[in-house]
């Protein structure tokens, strides 16, 4: 008999999480790695589409209850990620020139 307090996982639907592809408006959390190869005119419209994303969240949780609260974090950091790459980049430009 199954043990009754035991999580039995997810249901067997035949489809693996992987293949779920990510939030439901197609919305991944980006990786260091893929901000490092963004050109150097992707990397502020990126920013302020995710600034604009965290305030429409943001805004959401203020009227109604979120359905992923998790997305804020993720949204913050990704802007971090953007923001250290961009600082980097101009560092490594100043030092370039000296």
């Amino acid at each position: 008999m199954p043990n009754p307090h035991r999580n039995p996982g997810p249901p067997e639907t035949g489809i693996l999480p992987s293949e779920f592809g990510g939030a439901s408006d197609g919305w991944i959390n980006m990786k260091a790695s893929e901000v490092h190869k963004m050109s150097a005119q992707e990397l502020p419209v990126e920013l302020e589409s995710l600034r604009k994303k965290l305030f429409e969240l943001k805004s959401q949780a203020i009227t109604q209850k979120l359905e992923e609260p998790h997305r804020l974090g993720q949204i913050k950091r990704d802007i971090a990620r953007i923001l250290t790459e961009l600082k980097q980049r101009q560092t490594a430009t100043v030092k370039a020139g000296a």
